[in-house]
């Protein structure tokens, strides 16, 4: 990255006072920062002698976007060789202290300033190097800190109520923007018309910690759009790790281009790029874009946006908008055993699916609007208690991008170099208690005395055994509404986890009964 610095400096001569994102106008400076990157930070400040108060779109310094990110090592080191920054406040009137102090209550929702008594620092050099001893440390570490604590405490204290306070006014908020930008985008391509429909863990009333992630589908108006479910030849299966795909065609020409290659996504971001220049303005003052402000993902497009409220001082809110289109279900398309179970979501009738671009003309089925509907059946909650539990378990073993260098320092091993502990998915995790859901129905097997032995179930589902022994293996699980039509996932480190549960079993199933 340092050498890409100086080549971008020096060859190319860009200007360390010229912007290199148009929306933000954010300088080199900014975006080093943002990497928390002190190296060329220093590089830009004492060689291409850039301005350290210089302030991009939305008021931030350099200072201000390091302690954003959660870099404090870079912040104080700003802060202390230029101590003029203090008195500079971005258009949230904060200052790079306030934002530091304030990332610092962010970090407590989290739960990452909280230690326990042997200290979780002391991490010894053997589980330093072995992914499968350190998460063990961890889970260990995590039930020391909750004991006394019941499962029905911690998933009512850690799971986000969206009916009141700053995370009912963040869900209005971010539905009415992403609303705007769904209508501008139909404004400057009328093609684009459609309906928003929040999904994801806001969507499933799943979210931990803080209200910080709104995932939403753009539904488009293609009424013309036909599907086929096809079996592609076994080269092609080989490769893509998946058996049928999905082609959809369309007698409308404007659509037929855009069902082309990668055209649907590149349009779509196109013009969400030019309508959220005309959204800014009107944005909650409480509300503002930060790097990159908007950015081109997968299968969509994904906002950035930092929240500064009284409950929630500061908080990094990402915004995803995903284009898909309805189609009649193929007659050859499969019903997983809960679709016909439960009510199907009114925006998707049983008569139809939705499908997801995920570029070079390729599509496959998104599931979000079933699972949704699965998550908040009334009849589940037993079911959906039980998941909260596995989905807190397993953030207790990662962290999140704008989280302290100490912090994400816990979740690596060294074998070479350092890595991230791999965890199931949110994908794998639904999939694994969609399976166990559908084995399992009945409320009684979810409650009570029952819980661990369900928990137990979920991780097993993302496991295999080895043939000439029990030792137990990640294992692949697909996605359980549409298990041929995308790759397989592994259910990585599930094994650890499952053999966690079952060696401090005694522990877990005090926490049934627990308050």
């Amino acid at each position: 990255f340092y050498f890409l610095l100086h080549m971008l400096t020096t060859v190319a001569l860009q200007g360390v006072d010229y912007p290199l994102n148009d929306l933000l106008q954010s300088l080199p400076l900014h975006h080093a920062a943002s990497a928390g990157r002190i190296a060329n930070v220093a590089y830009l400040l004492y060689t291409c002698k850039a301005k350290p108060e210089a302030q991009d779109g939305t008021g931030n310094t350099a200072a201000h976007i390091a302690y954003l990110n959660g870099h404090k090592t870079l912040g104080t080191y700003l802060m202390t060789k230029y101590p003029y920054l203090q008195n500079t406040k971005n258009s949230a009137k904060k200052t790079p202290d306030m934002i530091k102090e304030a990332h610092n209550e962010y970090e407590d929702l989290y739960e990452m300033n909280v230690k326990d008594s042997e200290s979780e620092e002391n991490i010894e050099i053997t589980e330093q190097t072995n992914e499968n001893k350190l998460i063990t440390k961890l889970m260990v570490s995590w039930l020391q800190k909750t004991k006394g604590k019941g499962f029905k405490s911690l998933v009512e204290k850690n799971v986000i109520d969206y009916s009141k306070g700053e995370a009912k006014t963040l869900l209005t908020l971010a539905t009415n923007f992403a609303q705007s930008i769904g209508d501008g985008i139909a404004r400057i391509n009328s093609t684009f018309k459609g309906k928003l429909v929040l999904v994801g863990s806001a969507g499933d009333k799943a979210r931990l910690y803080a209200p910080d992630e709104f995932d939403f589908t753009w539904v488009l108006d293609w009424d013309d759009v036909i599907s086929e479910f096809v079996e592609m030849p076994i080269k092609e299966q080989l490769k893509n790790r998946y058996k049928h795909k999905i082609l959809l065609n369309s007698e409308t020409p404007e659509i037929k281009k855009l069902l082309h290659k990668t055209n649907l996504l590149d349009e779509f971001f196109d013009c969400a790029q030019e309508a959220i220049k005309e959204i800014i303005p009107s944005l909650d003052p409480r509300l503002t874009l930060i790097s990159p402000g908007i950015k081109h993902i997968g299968c969509g497009v994904c906002l950035s946006l930092a929240w500064y409220g009284k409950e929630y001082q500061l908080l990094i809110v990402n915004i995803d908008l995903v284009p898909s289109i309805k189609t009649r279900r193929p007659n050859n398309f499969p019903q997983p055993l809960l679709a016909e179970r439960f009510i199907i979501n009114p925006h998707l009738e049983p008569a139809y699916i939705v499908q997801t671009h995920i570029g070079e003309g390729e599509y496959r089925t998104a599931t979000t609007l079933v699972e949704q509907q699965i998550m908040l059946d009334p009849s589940l909650e037993h079911q959906s208690f039980v998941f909260m539990i596995a989905k807190l378990m397993i953030s207790k073993l990662k962290s999140e991008k704008w989280a302290p260098l100490f912090f994400k320092d816990r979740f690596r091993y060294f074998d070479s170099q350092f890595f991230k502990i791999p965890t199931p998915s949110g994908f794998m995790l639904k999939s694994a208690y969609f399976h166990e859901l559908e084995n399992l129905p009945n409320a009684e097997d979810w409650k009570g005395n029952c819980i661990v032995n369900r928990l137990r179930g979920i991780f097993k589902a993302m496991c295999r055994k080895t043939e000439d022994t029990d030792i137990l293996y990640s294992g692949m699980i697909h996605n359980y509404f549409s298990p041929t039509t995308q790759p397989a996932e592994r259910g990585l480190m599930a094994p650890a986890i499952l053999n966690f549960i079952q060696d401090n079993e005694n522990e877990l199933i005090l926490k049934q009964a627990a308050p």
